[in-house]
């Protein structure tokens, strides 16, 4: 009888406690609770990192992509310093790199970021998986970020941001451990561990340091609250910091050789590098240069929710803002005070950038430039998608077996795969390489090229500093001859050019420290006469001294410098056009895209300028004959090809308008000339281009038509 009574007892207890456990399932976070099969966590990091790695890597460029890229790998495969802030240990590990992988620069370097993003996807899957307890739900983030366009988009080609992401969830899995540890000791160790991180990061992209204030504050007060702050603490912290900063060393020993063809700075002089450092040829706290085009904090804001939402799609952005509730009632206070400091460094990264960012972002090339930095804040985004996922099982009670979770995870990855195959597959895109291998190749022998803009400054130095193509040509970056440390630094490095003073500006002249200041005028004068003179693409805004003197003559999609038509070198050495590529397949807005349009651009370059000639020209038969010229080259290009550029029709339709008033013209072929008109003008005006001459296009089609009966 006492011992039935007993088990009777025993059962309603455990009856109670059941009650108990069902009444607290809201606020539960036990893995075994939320998901029994914890154990496999490990086995699913690495079969997400091959698998993650797997796409990163098929579909990376196989070459040299756009934007900074070209500049990036020619600074590591000269030893050079990138542009400010140098990105140290960028360059350092790229350089390793090259040193070990037997593919081309560029692909080399675009498998190290895909190894790297992937890593930072596996650091992410382990936050998620601390943080939930759940492999499914932190397998679900992984996916959807790391998947994701924007993420996929800068995981396969050679930039510093998928490092920067690895650091990020680095950080915030030092967060959490310094969150759980339960000696002094082990909290000493999450503080010179997580400043250590700080610092290497810091060489890495700067945009870290806009989460540190929120991390250093928690860890901060925590560790007040605890009265461990010492002395000891802070000179641990403050020399872990220093230890991560050391890869900056790296500047003054590159600028100490003074040997890389492609570098920027001088860093040799404590002003130098802290200039570099502190980015202030661009504006320490702003993207793009000083005169940037600033949209508006509300504008920028409204971008990033929109990019946000895209990348996450509107049921994951959902999702995420459910997990912004879970970490405010999760029962665990290590899991609370994670998150909540990371949503804090989210608000303050994203409040900080909105304000600064001075890039027009209604621009489709200078958002993806832009979209690049909010990179950071969605692997946080990623990390709260994973808490709703938590947020909806407990609070719906779900109980999925373990196959459909496996499941689950395989849907949502082909799903992200076809959405963003199209997008990120870069395996056979080859237009940027190909753009500059057309572009250097064309020169004459030993020309001299004086660069302008990202694409070809990045993608012609490539080349020539990583695949050793055209060695003889020699490439000088227009913008930085107007540095001061520019020609006192490089100048050796250029033996076959001329700078006639230490810099060049606005205006000629000598400045109070004995600078000798030179015009555009003045460097082709000392220059022109060597070899011949080339710009790429187009001539600087800052002063237009050269023109009173010089001619820009077409030459693809450079321009020849010279002083009369006579020095033209496209009779003797003809620009070849060998371009294929569709003109309307292309993202719009990518650096390919760019790239496309400049070389179709090229094809009726020499067609515009000879145009423009035959308008101006005042001797009849020379105006008419140049006139024909233009009416061939536009033909040629537009019978060939299906997809064009729109303005080319109309500028053909005015050469066929043009040609049927070419004195003794039969008047079949005049008729001939204006019925392709017509036609030109009518592809122009139905392609939807906006354009304040189409009244007088409009008026223009009625008058042809009618001489045409």
């Amino acid at each position: 009888m006492a011992k039935r009574n007993k088990k009777q007892d025993t059962q309603k207890l455990g009856s109670k406690n059941r009650k108990i456990e069902d009444a607290s399932v809201l606020k539960t976070t036990f893995s075994t609770t939320i998901d029994p099969h914890y154990e496999w966590s490990w086995e699913m990091a690495i079969g997400l990192y091959l698998g993650i790695f797997g796409v990163y890597a098929y579909t990376a460029y196989p070459s040299v992509p756009g934007g900074d890229s070209g500049e990036l790998l020619s600074a590591a495969c000269e030893l050079g310093v990138a542009h400010p802030p140098g990105y140290p240990l960028w360059t350092i590990l790229s350089s390793l790199t090259l040193s070990i992988l037997p593919f081309n620069a560029a692909f080399s370097v675009n498998l190290l970021t895909c190894a790297t993003a992937a890593s930072a996807s596996v650091a992410l899957y382990i936050t998620c998986q601390w943080l939930t307890g759940s492999f499914t739900m932190s397998a679900l983030a992984t996916i959807i970020f790391s998947l994701s366009p924007l993420t996929w988009t800068w995981a396969v080609t050679a930039e510093v941001f998928a490092l920067n992401n690895l650091f990020t969830t680095l950080l915030i899995l030092v967060l959490h451990q310094f969150e759980v540890a339960r000696r002094a000791e082990e909290r000493k160790y999450a503080v010179c561990l997580g400043a250590f991180l700080s610092g290497l990061a810091l060489t890495n992209q700067h945009t870290i340091v806009l989460y540190l204030p929120a991390i250093v504050s928690r860890v901060a007060y925590k560790v007040i609250k605890s009265k461990e702050l010492n002395l000891a603490l802070i000179l641990a912290a403050m020399a872990s910091g220093a230890a991560g900063l050391s890869p900056y060393f790296y500047l003054y020993l590159s600028s100490y050789r003074n040997t890389a063809r492609w570098s920027w700075g001088d860093q040799t002089t404590l002003q130098g590098f802290l200039s570099h450092f502190l980015r202030e040829e661009y504006g320490s706290f702003s993207l793009g240069a000083k005169e940037g085009v600033h949209q508006g904090f509300m504008a920028n804001l409204i971008e990033y929710k929109r990019s946000v939402m895209y990348e996450f799609t509107h049921a994951g952005y959902a999702l995420a803002c459910l997990g912004i509730v879970q970490v405010f009632i999760d029962s665990e206070e290590r899991i609370r005070r994670v998150v909540q400091t990371m949503l804090a460094a989210l608000i303050s990264y994203v409040t900080f950038f909105c304000w600064r960012a001075n890039l027009d972002v209604s621009d489709s090339l200078m958002r993806e430039v832009v979209e690049r930095f909010w990179l950071q804040t969605n692997l946080i985004w990623a990390i709260l998608f994973a808490m709703g996922c938590k947020f909806l099982y407990i609070w719906l009670k779900l109980m999925i077996p373990h196959m459909m979770k496996v499941a689950l995870i395989f849907a949502l990855a082909t799903v992200c795969l076809a959405r963003g195959w199209q997008h990120c597959n870069h395996h056979s895109d080859t237009t940027v390489k190909d753009f500059a291998s057309s572009i250097i190749s064309s020169f004459p022998n030993n020309s001299l090229v004086l660069t302008k803009g990202d694409l070809p400054s990045g993608t012609l130095r490539y080349m020539q500093f990583c695949e050793n193509i055209r060695t003889d040509v020699t490439l000088v970056e227009q913008e930085l001859m107007s540095y001061e440390w520019f020609i006192p630094k490089l100048a050796h490095l250029y033996p076959s050019v001329t700078f006639p003073g230490n810099r060049w500006y606005k205006q000629a002249g000598r400045t109070v420290d004995g600078l000798v200041i030179f015009t555009m005028l003045n460097f082709l004068d000392a220059n022109i006469d060597k070899r011949p003179v080339f710009v790429c693409i187009g001539m600087q805004e800052k002063e237009s001294s050269w023109a009173s003197k010089y001619q820009l003559l077409p030459y693809g999609p450079c321009h020849q410098v010279v002083r009369k038509w006579s020095e033209w070198v496209e009779p003797s050495h003809p620009y070849q056009d060998n371009w294929s590529r569709s003109y309307t397949k292309l993202r719009s807005g990518s650096w390919e895209s760019v790239a496309n349009e400049e070389m179709w651009n090229a094809k009726v370059s020499k067609a515009t300028y000879v145009y423009k000639a035959a308008d101006e020209a005042a001797n009849i038969t020379i105006k008419y004959e140049l006139f024909s010229q233009a009416y061939e080259a536009y033909k040629s290009i537009l019978t060939t090809h299906v997809a064009v550029p729109k303005y080319f029709h109309k500028n053909y339709a005015l050469a066929c308008e043009r040609m049927a008033r070419a004195p003794n013209t039969p008047s079949k072929q005049i008729k001939k000339y204006i019925s392709e008109a017509v036609e030109q003008f009518i592809l122009y005006r139905d392609s939807g281009v906006t354009d304040e001459q189409m009244p007088a296009i409009e008026q223009a089609i009625a008058s042809m038509r009618g001489q045409l009966g």
